[in-house]
């Protein structure tokens, strides 16, 4: 099997793969999560001998970063497993995209339900499973004994296909002239936004324009805490990309660069459009994490779509919305 999504790949583990996974198995760091703080201490010998059965390797632009799993453990039911092994590649929202090609394949092939477990202490990886619909049906206390002897507890997860959310949709339709475009890493565009000293007083509550590194660790933040759009508008039949908006269960923070574009009720839209995706992502609230006091505009376009103030912080408030 072969699964792409853009520079994204997985493949079938092969021969040439066992040392990299070797090294990787050897690693407590990476291997903690498991039960495996000092590694497993295996050859490379013993890893090809266990290629196969659903083992597949992950790779961006060629180079391997990972690994992920599946078994058939009863009729339609697939169990998953995945690894982020290069930390350089954590936090980026590639194990969203990874396990979103996984899933969505897993689907298409016939299966009917997902499941999996992970430790009850990885609150990122249970973060990451219920934004993709995932449904935790028991928590497992005390449940087994780590390589170091120590209790662990586990958390099952279950997933079907009604309420799979994938994060390999790139486009989210608003309106015939207004979209949302998953963030793929291409960016350059939106530097002048972030220099414009009243933007980032909006964003920061500071006049400091961004530098290009500054703009890139942002959009890599908030790439890996959840979904990162570009606002589109359709011009002369052209996508113009104007702004930008991330949303997550607990915050959404909002940016119409594109100074005209201001004061048109796109924002009203575009917040409109992410509280109907959280509705049918399940969520019961949604939140804001701080707009300041100044910022009259952000206040109006969240009040007018539901949200209210609730806490009060040192330059503004957090606002909830309950669905």
């Amino acid at each position: 099997m072969k699964i792409q999504y853009e520079n994204l790949t997985i493949r079938q583990a092969e021969v040439t793969d066992a040392r990299q996974l070797t090294a990787w198995w050897n690693n407590g760091a990476v291997m903690a999560h498991a039960g495996f703080s000092n590694g497993l201490g295996t050859t490379e010998e013993e890893v090809i001998k266990g290629l196969g059965n659903g083992r597949m390797v992950i790779e961006e632009s060629d180079r391997l970063i990972g690994e992920c799993n599946y078994r058939n453990v009863a009729d339609g039911v697939a169990e998953i497993g995945i690894k982020i092994c290069e930390t350089d590649c954590q936090n980026r929202g590639v194990g969203r995209k990874v396990l979103s090609m996984l899933i969505g394949w897993l689907f298409k092939n016939g299966y009917s339900k997902i499941v999996l477990d992970t430790n009850l202490a990885n609150t990122r990886a249970q973060h990451v499973y219920e934004s993709l619909g995932f449904r935790k049906v028991r928590t497992n206390i005390d449940s087994w004994k780590d390589q170091l002897g120590r209790l662990q507890s586990s958390v099952d997860y279950e997933l079907v296909e009604n309420d799979f959310v994938s994060y390999i949709n790139d486009v989210l339709k608003i309106e015939e002239a207004l979209r949302l475009r998953r963030f793929d890493g291409n960016y350059d565009f939106a530097i002048e936004w972030y220099q414009d000293p009243e933007t980032v007083l909006l964003v920061d509550g500071k006049a400091e324009p961004y530098s290009y590194e500054t703009l890139t660790n942002m959009y890599n933040y908030l790439n890996g805490k959840g979904e990162l759009y570009f606002i589109e508008v359709n011009e002369n039949g052209k996508w113009k990309p104007i702004g930008d908006v991330t949303f997550w269960q607990e915050d959404m923070p909002i940016v119409i660069g594109e100074r005209e574009y201001r004061g048109k009720g796109i924002g009203k839209k575009v917040v409109s459009a992410l509280v109907e995706r959280g509705r049918t992502m399940g969520y019961d609230k949604l939140y804001v994490g701080e707009i300041y006091d100044f910022n009259i505009g952000s206040q109006k376009c969240f009040e007018s779509v539901g949200f209210r103030s609730y806490e009060k912080t040192e330059k503004g408030s957090r606002y909830i919305l309950e669905l």
